[in-house]
């Protein structure tokens, strides 16, 4: 049995209505479910985004977090230039405790586009790791489920990034790409640097989310996965159908229940 608490984060994009609705009301309710730090969506540069934190919004929702007791440790990009974005990165961590930039794959997966993307994610991903940072590629299911050289075109761009790229696998999306989601864990192990845990209702391509361990996708191999490599893990829930905080509330309790330690 593991004799520390493991760290576990919440993604904040599905629950965005209920944390404007009332902000501090709903970090303190993540806080007694059991969440330990908050992964928000932070716009850098480029369109407007309704689910994203402005960098001028940024002091008051981290001393909002702050108060309710969850740590900001990573968070999801959203920039038209990654490499213009490091020093903004670089501000973020030194600020507010960010150490992971979390960016996406989305639009053309073609060889070529991946391969332009490639030399951006080498610079960026370099430049993030000479300031003490990382650099991380979260998953929906298009990219798993499109294939280039044989293999999915995630894993073709995390190939081409030379090391400079970790993966954030989410498991609901691994699944919903057509992948069984603990081969695909393996067969990364040395990218991987976090997970998603995410269920669903079923493999389709707008799926329900459900509370961990109520949908498809059993969450105890990639929980123990993460855990025997020091990985930080975090729920990912989108949507619900049923009472929001009762399914985080749900989720967070499983993955401790795995761990043999609250």
């Amino acid at each position: 049995m593991h004799t520390q608490k493991t760290l576990i984060g919440v993604q904040l994009y599905g629950s965005t209505r209920l944390y404007k609705e009332d902000p501090d009301l709903w970090l303190a309710s993540l806080a007694e479910a059991g969440f330990d730090a908050l992964e928000p969506c932070v716009r850098v540069d480029g369109e407007e985004l309704p689910f994203a934190w402005e960098l001028s919004e940024l002091p008051s929702h981290a001393e909002r977090a702050k108060k309710a007791g969850l740590s900001l440790l990573s968070c999801h990009l959203f920039t038209a230039d990654l490499e213009r974005a490091v020093p903004a990165c670089v501000r973020l961590s030194e600020e507010y405790g960010f150490q992971s930039f979390v960016t996406g794959l989305s639009g053309d997966l073609s060889r070529e586009r991946l391969d332009s993307l490639a030399k951006k994610t080498r610079k960026a991903g370099k430049a993030l790791r000479e300031a003490g940072l990382s650099l991380w590629l979260h998953n929906n299911a298009p990219e798993i489920r499109e294939k280039t050289g044989g293999i999915s075109a995630y894993e073709y761009l995390l190939r081409a990034s030379d090391g400079f790229l970790g993966a954030q696998v989410d498991t609901g999306w691994v699944a919903c790409g057509g992948e069984e989601v603990m081969p695909f864990l393996e067969r990364n192990r040395e990218y991987v640097r976090s997970i998603h845990h995410k269920d669903v209702s079923s493999l389709s391509s707008d799926p329900v989310n459900v509370a961990l361990g109520r949908g498809t996708v059993d969450p105890k191999g990639p929980f123990d996965f993460a855990l025997s490599r020091g990985l930080y893990q975090v729920v990912d829930q989108d949507n619900s159908r049923a009472d929001f905080l009762g399914d985080l509330r749900a989720s967070v309790r499983l993955l401790r229940s795995f761990s043999g330690v609250g």
